[in-house]
């Protein structure tokens, strides 16, 4: 009975058909007895319209005591279509089953949305809120939201505060991570001073505690004072401090890379085997096996199902295992010499640009010219001289890709010559 109370306040329309000379006293009369009379249209001695249902009969009166004919053209609403469809049992049973459904699904949680993470992965939060019993498929009346976060906050350092919001079948998370500190070493108050751990030019120089004696954009050798501490105020007064500081500077590093000439290469080919699971409520229904493709390179390929536009909590996973070849290649010392000389160009854009700050450049230029004009002349290179030249003209101040020119057109004359 309630239910179809809840149908019959649903707006319902009668499309009526009027036929009379005065077919206008229709509406004065309706308007007099509070009927609405919508989209009158009247051509020659019949008007077309629509009303309420409810009010169909009380026009009906009205008309038979102005004479007028009237009919029935049409019926509209959810009442006259369930009222047509009204001994059909299977309907009106798939319609309860169905509102019971999407109702008994609303008690579940269907999505999590994760939002402000940069450096912590979805998967590690996800991770930690499944270990607080909060995943696809529970119920979310059941999750405490406060103790949720506490156990996410306790589980992940990097993540400095977190909260956990369920509005309706939706689990929002939002996080906010910790900002990374440089770590200051201090064991206590003990006077030391800072001196350079390597050769390099200092960049950047924050001071904190103690005096300053580098500065920005000085040439510093290992072991050299960067910060005494010696303090001296401005009242002239001298006190010992425990010197801390952050210092940047620009340095060389030795690096060691070793290339077998003999290399085995896996390239991956062509399917293998595909597995496909369906995740149902939170739990995964496998459909097939992946015996004998452990260890395979594999695509995995989620899919959500859905109803015209209404996402269903299905899911549909796609697993595809692929097959890999063993390929050996061997390098020759050319391709070897090749990648040596790319290396060696770019050492030396950076050992002209560290020259080119101490403007040690011109000087360099002049001794290379000079010297190039010595060797090379008498023995008929003459197109290295040229080279030497053109470097001495435009002050070294080449990039990489110039450079590497110069040294190919170098090595490539010398070629020549012998």
């Amino acid at each position: 009975m309630v239910l179809l109370r809840a149908i019959r306040k649903f707006p319902c329309y009668v499309d009526f058909c009027l036929e009379g000379i005065f077919c206008e006293k229709l509406l004065t009369y309706a308007m007099k007895n509070g009927i609405n009379i919508m989209f009158p249209k009247k051509s020659g001695y019949v008007m077309h319209g629509s009303v309420l249902a409810s009010d169909y009969k009380k026009l009906r009166i009205i008309v038979r005591r102005l004479g007028l004919k009237m009919r029935i053209e049409k019926k509209r609403g959810i009442y006259f279509t369930l009222k047509k469809h009204r001994n059909k049992i299977g309907l009106a049973a798939g319609a309860a089953f169905a509102a019971i459904f999407v109702l008994f699904l609303n008690l579940f949680v269907w999505e999590i949305n994760i939002s402000g993470n940069r450096e912590v992965s979805n998967e590690e939060i996800i991770a930690s809120l499944e270990r607080s019993g909060l995943k696809i498929g529970t119920l979310r009346k059941s999750h405490d939201a406060r103790e949720i976060e506490w156990n996410v906050l306790n589980d992940n350092k990097k993540i400095a505060w977190a909260t956990v919001n369920i509005q309706g079948c939706c689990a929002n998370v939002i996080v906010t991570e910790t900002k990374k500190e440089t770590e200051m070493k201090y064991d206590d108050d003990k006077p030391v001073n800072i001196i350079a751990a390597k050769y390099g030019v200092i960049r950047k120089m924050d001071v904190f505690d103690g005096q300053g004696v580098a500065k920005v954009g000085d040439a510093v050798m290992k072991g050299d004072l960067l910060v005494s501490a010696v303090f001296e105020d401005r009242h002239s007064k001298l006190t010992l401090k425990h010197s801390r500081a952050r210092v940047m500077a620009e340095t060389d590093y030795k690096i060691t890379v070793e290339f077998p000439l003999k290399q085995i290469i896996e390239t991956t080919g062509k399917s293998k085997k595909t597995v496909k699971e369906i995740v149902v409520l939170g739990n995964r229904i496998p459909i097939g096996s992946a015996r004998g493709c452990e260890g395979l390179p594999a695509k995995k390929e989620e899919k959500e199902l859905y109803f015209l536009w209404i996402r269903l909590p299905i899911k549909e996973i796609c697993t595809e295992y692929l097959s890999v070849k063993q390929n050996t290649s061997l390098y020759c010392t050319e391709f070897l010499f090749n990648s040596l000389l790319i290396v060696f160009s770019k050492s030396v854009h950076i050992l002209i640009s560290f020259l080119k700050s101490y403007n040690i450049l011109p000087t360099l230029s002049a001794i290379v010219f000079i010297c190039s004009a010595i060797i090379f002349l008498p023995s008929s290179n003459f197109s290295l001289f040229i080279a030497s030249a053109f470097i001495l003209k435009t002050n070294l101040s080449t990039s990489p890709k110039s450079s590497y020119f110069l040294i190919h057109f170098f090595s490539s004359s010398a070629g020549k010559t012998e």
